[in-house]
C-alpha cells in the first residue's frame, strides 16, 4: 500500500492512522495482518526498491514513535491532527471465484469489527509505501464446495505481482472563513428589521436571534426598541424584562429610555392591588440595572415603595431628559412626589438637560427642604407645570446654561423670586412663557421682576406672558438681541398693568420685532382708539409687527 501526500499536506497533518478491520467470520477466523519485515520471502528482491527499505520504513516510524512524537494524539496539543484511514477487509465473489480484498470506510455501523492492523505513519518522514503480510489470500481462489468454507481450492492463473492500493493525500481545501460581524452591527441589521414595525415586532426580532449562535446578540436590540416599538396591546410584562435582566444584567445597559406606558398592566387592566404592587417592584427592579437611561418618564408609583423608588432615581446619574407627570391610576394609593423629593434625586443628575414636570407637588417638609443639596445639573430646556413649591425650590431650578422656560399654574414662588431666577438666567435665555402663575408681590410699589430683568436679557427672543406680571417697561427697556436676524416675539394677555397711553413712547425705543397685547373684549373710547392708532403708525415706521387686541 502507498500513501502519496501531495504539496501542502505535510502541513495539514501531523500524522497518518492506518486501519485494517474485519468481520469476525469463519473464513476471516483469526485473521493476521502484520508488516512484511523479511520482503526477501515473497520475492520483493526482483522489484527496483531495496528489499529492506519496507524494515527500515517501519523501524523509523517505530523510532519516531518512542521518541515522543505520540504527543499528536493529545487533544490539547497544538499540532495538526492525525487522519485516519481505514480499510475494511471483505470478501470479494465473483461467481465461484473468491478474493479478500479492502473496502474504504465509513464502516458498516451494524456491524461488529476487530482490528487486524494499527499503525500511525508520521507526514514529516514524507510519502511512503508499506508491504503487508497475511494469513488470508488476496488473490483469486475457487471453491469447489460452497458450503464449506475451507474446502479444496484452486488459484486461477492470474499475472504474477502483488495486490496493491494507493491512497493519494489531497490538502485541505483553503475555505474562505468570512467574518463575524459585530454585535453593534448585528444589532443594527435587527434595528431596521424591526423599525417600522409594531405589532408582532417581538416575534420577528426572536426570529432573527435564533437563526445562529453568532446572531443571538439580536436579541438585544429589544432592550434599545423597547420605548419605540410598543403599542397598544403588545407591550411586554415588566416581570418578564426584569427576570431577564436579572439573568442578564449587561442587557440593562442597552436600554436608554424608560417610560411606565411601555409595560403591561401598570397604568390599566390590573384591578387587583397586590398585582399592581407585584408589577411596581419588577419597574424598580428594571430601573436598578438601567444605570445608562438618557430619558425617563417617571410617573406615580405605589405609595409603599416611595423610599426604595427615591433611591433607585438617585443612582441614575446618565439621565439627560427627564418628564415627572400624573397618570389617572386605577389604584388609589399612588406616590405624590414633593418637590423637595424631585430635586433630591435629580442634584447629581449632571448631564440633566431638560426638566419636564406635571405633577400635582406636594408641599415640602421644611426642615427636609433643608437637606436637600444645590443641583449640580445645568438645565437648558425647563417646564415646571401644577406644581406647588417654595421660592427657594424654584430658585434652584435656575442655571447660566437655561435656554428655555415655561412656567404654568404654578404656587408659591413670589416676585422676588422670579427676580432672582432670571438674574441667574439672564445670559442665556432664550424663550420664557409664563401662565396663569401669581408671582406675587410683597407690596405696590414693588417692581415687577420682568421688568427689572429685561435690560438683562440680551438673548431673549420670545417672551409670552399671561397675567398681571409686567408692565410696558418690559417693551421699551428691551434692546436689540444677540442675533440680529432673529425675530424677537412679545406677547402679553391680560396684563393689566401694560397700559395704552404708555405703548407709544415703548415702541419708539424698544428692540422687539414683533409685539402682541391681548386685552379684555369691550369698547374702547375715543381716546383708547386714538392712543391705538399712534402706537400703530410708530410699530409701522419702524417695521414693528403690532397686533392690539380683545382675547377670542
Amino acid at each position: 500500500m502507498s500513501v502519496v501526500l501531495d504539496a501542502e499536506t505535510k502541513n495539514n497533518f501531523s500524522g497518518i492512522r492506518l486501519i485494517l478491520a474485519y468481520e469476525e467470520s469463519e473464513m476471516f477466523n483469526n485473521l493476521l495482518i502484520r508488516d512484511c519485515l523479511q520482503g526477501e520471502r515473497h520475492g520483493l528482491r526482483s522489484i527496483p526498491w531495496e528489499p529492506l527499505s519496507n524494515r527500515r520504513l517501519v523501524l523509523a516510524h517505530r523510532r519516531r514513535a518512542q521518541e515522543g512524537a505520540c504527543d499528536i494524539t493529545d487533544a490539547t496539543s497544538s499540532r495538526p491532527p492525525i487522519l485516519t484511514i481505514a480499510f475494511e477487509v471483505i470478501i470479494d465473489r465473483m461467481g465461484d471465484w473468491f478474493q479478500a480484498t479492502l473496502r474504504p470506510r465509513p464502516f458498516d455501523t451494524s456491524k461488529c469489527l476487530c482490528i487486524a492492523y494499527y499503525r500511525t505513519f508520521f507526514t514529516e518522514l514524507g510519502s511512503f509505501v508499506n508491504y503487508f503480510e497475511t494469513n488470508v489470500s488476496f488473490r483469486n481462489y475457487y471453491n469447489n464446495d460452497l458450503t464449506v468454507p475451507h474446502a479444496i481450492f484452486r488459484l486461477r492463473e492470474t499475472p504474477r505481482g502483488i495486490p496493491a492500493y494507493n491512497v493519494r493525500i489531497l490538502p485541505v481545501a483553503r475555505v474562505r472563513v468570512l467574518p463575524v460581524l459585530p454585535p453593534s452591527i448585528l444589532r443594527s441589521i435587527a434595528n431596521a428589521a424591526i423599525e417600522h414595525e409594531f405589532r408582532g415586532w417581538r416575534s420577528r426580532l426572536l426570529s432573527l436571534g435564533l437563526v445562529c449562535k453568532a446572531w443571538s446578540c439580536m436579541l438585544d436590540t429589544f432592550f434599545t426598541v423597547l420605548t419605540r416599538n410598543t403599542c397598544n396591546g403588545h407591550q411586554p410584562s415588566p416581570l418578564a424584562v426584569a427576570r431577564s435582566l436579572e439573568m442578564r444584567p449587561e442587557r440593562g445597559l442597552l436600554m436608554n429610555c424608560f417610560r411606565l406606558e411601555d409595560y403591561s398592566g401598570l397604568i390599566r387592566g390590573i384591578d387587583n392591588e397586590e398585582k399592581f404592587i407585584a408589577r411596581c417592584c419588577a419597574v424598580l427592579t428594571i430601573l436598578s440595572y438601567a444605570t445608562a437611561i438618557k430619558n425617563i418618564h417617571l410617573p406615580g408609583i405605589h405609595a409603599s415603595l416611595r423610599k426604595e423608588f427615591v433611591r433607585i432615581l438617585l443612582h441614575l446619574e446618565n439621565v439627560e431628559r427627564c418628564t415627572i407627570y400624573n397618570h389617572n391610576s386605577h389604584m388609589g394609593k399612588v406616590v405624590e412626589f414633593d418637590m423637595g423629593e424631585i430635586q433630591q434625586f435629580i442634584a447629581k443628575w449632571t448631564k440633566l438637560q431638560r426638566l419636564d414636570i406635571a405633577f400635582r407637588t406636594t408641599v415640602s417638609n421644611r426642615d427636609f427642604d433643608d437637606e436637600v443639596p444645590e443641583l449640580q445639573c445645568n438645565i437648558e430646556n425647563l417646564k415646571l407645570r401644577e406644581s406647588h413649591l417654595t421660592g427657594r425650590q424654584f430658585v434652584r431650578f435656575t442655571s447660566h446654561r437655561l435656554q428655555k422656560v415655561e412656567l404654568e399654574r404654578l404656587n408659591g414662588p413670589l416676585n422676588r423670586d422670579l427676580k432672582s431666577f432670571l438674574l441667574v438666567a439672564a445670559p442665556s435665555l432664550v424663550s420664557l412663557t409664563i401662565r396663569s402663575c401669581p408671582f406675587r408681590r410683597q407690596s405696590m410699589n414693588e417692581d415687577y421682576a420682568i421688568d427689572l430683568v429685561m435690560p438683562q436679557l440680551c438673548s431673549l427672543e420670545e417672551l409670552c406672558i399671561s397675567g398681571d406680571l409686567l408692565t410696558v417697561q418690559s417693551i421699551a427697556m428691551k434692546g436689540k438681541g444677540k442675533r440680529s436676524s432673529a425675530t424677537t416675539v412679545f406677547v402679553a394677555t391680560l396684563a393689566p398693568a401694560l397700559y395704552l397711553e404708555d405703548l407709544a413712547d415703548a415702541l419708539e425705543t424698544t428692540g422687539w420685532k414683533a409685539v402682541t397685547i391681548k386685552t379684555l373684549p369691550g369698547l374702547m373710547d375715543e381716546d383708547d382708539l386714538f392712543m391705538k392708532q399712534e402706537a400703530t403708525e410708530v410699530a409701522t415706521r419702524r417695521n414693528i409687527a403690532f397686533v392690539y387686541e380683545p382675547v377670542c
